[in-house]
């Protein structure tokens, strides 16, 4: 009887362990769906509840909780709207998060498009900064460089009469003389036979240009004793080479640069080419007169020349830095009316200094981008900041 008695017992204390165990473990599962707001199933981060639910904490015991909030305290953020959505809730408490209105819990991230959205459904676009140019005409002058010497316009060389020994110089390098001046003799005696000194004479106006002969200097009736020209009327001599000659012609104007004074320009224009190429240098002699006389512009000096040829007009022109290349085919961008760019195919001309011609796919008066276009793509949004 007493064994019954024990066995009975210890059935009965088996089961209440059992009922309490259960108990304990369906309150504990109450409490966490609880927490999330609804018993059932939970939807993810993105909620299909109406504008979706913030991540927030809702009242113990709670199932549809308008009022939620993240941590401890009255108030936080979390899902305090009604219809889901961030929004500031009140009366938080601790709990895990929160839900919206109907029900369903998420985490804060909404389906595009809801009223109480967090972003608008529609992809923001990224805006460019550029630099711009109007496409207008553009004359692009083509040029020729070279050197020269400044020379005198006219000038003559000086011979003696007869041969002999110069005794007598009355003139240096730079002497302005007149035309039948003496400027020297020369002594024609030899050993054992004595003869008068023979003048030498002027047979222009000017001035001395090379340094005369030195007395005492032996000299022929062919030999140089100075040169003579007018100082006053310059002009340059300058060769140009052989594949430039079909662009030479008379009147074609010039830049000058003396190394004297670099930072300034003198002009000058074509006055005669030479009819011959010369065979060894394979180059054509021109000579150009100074516009304009300005007495800081001596004989003798070294010039630079810019020879202007053909100007290319009636078109566009553009920085080949602003031109995008891509399998044999050249493209600019235009700037649209609504401020996004088309990329234009375009054909190129004759370049100068880096300056392309347009000769088609820009018309004029459109507006071209000249920098910035290395990120651009058709209908990116772009903004001048030139302006």
């Amino acid at each position: 009887m007493q064994k019954t008695t024990k066995i009975i017992v210890t059935h009965v204390i088996v089961g209440v362990i059992l009922i309490l165990t259960f108990i304990a473990v369906k309150m504990i599962d109450s409490s966490k769906k609880s927490a999330s707001g609804m018993p059932g199933m939970m939807p993810s981060a993105n909620s299909m509840a109406p504008g979706g639910a913030g991540g927030g904490a809702a009242k113990p015991g709670s199932s549809t909780s308008k009022e939620a909030a993240a941590g401890n305290g009255t108030s936080g953020a979390g899902a305090g709207n009604a219809n889901g959505g961030t929004g500031m809730g009140t009366n938080g408490a601790d709990g895990g998060a929160g839900a919206g209105k109907n029900g369903m819990a998420a985490t804060g991230n909404t389906m595009p498009g809801n009223a109480n959205s967090n972003t608008s459904g529609k992809k923001s676009q990224t805006v460019t900064p550029v630099r711009t140019v109007v496409a207008n005409e553009v004359i692009l002058q083509d040029y020729v460089m070279t050197s020269g010497d400044i020379q005198t316009q006219t000038s003559i060389e000086v011979f003696p009469s007869i041969g002999g020994t110069v005794v007598q110089m009355n003139v240096s390098l730079g002497s302005p003389v007149k035309k039948g001046e003496v400027i020297g003799y020369i002594d024609p005696s030899e050993p054992g036979s004595y003869y008068a000194k023979s003048p030498i004479t002027c047979p222009i106006s000017g001035s001395i240009l090379t340094a005369p002969a030195k007395p005492g200097q032996k000299v022929q009736a062919s030999s140089v004793i100075t040169k003579i020209g007018d100082i006053e009327n310059l002009q340059i001599s300058a060769k140009i080479p052989e594949r430039y000659v079909s662009e030479l012609s008379v009147g074609q104007k010039a830049e000058i640069k003396l190394e004297a004074y670099p930072d300034v320009s003198f002009f000058a224009s074509v006055v005669r080419i030479s009819p011959v190429v010369d065979s060894t240098t394979r180059t054509k002699e021109i000579i150009l007169n100074f516009d304009k006389k300005d007495s800081r512009i001596n004989a003798g000096m070294f010039a630079k020349v810019k020879l202007f040829t053909s100007a290319y007009k009636g078109t566009f022109a553009i920085g080949q830095d602003s031109i995008v290349s891509n399998s044999d085919k050249n493209y600019l961008f235009v700037v649209n009316d609504d401020d996004t760019v088309s990329k234009r195919e375009v054909t190129l001309g004759k370049n100068v200094d880096g300056y392309y011609q347009i000769l088609s796919g820009i018309e004029f008066g459109e507006t071209v981008v000249t920098e910035g276009m290395l990120t651009l793509y058709e209908g990116a949004k772009v903004r001048d900041i030139g302006k």
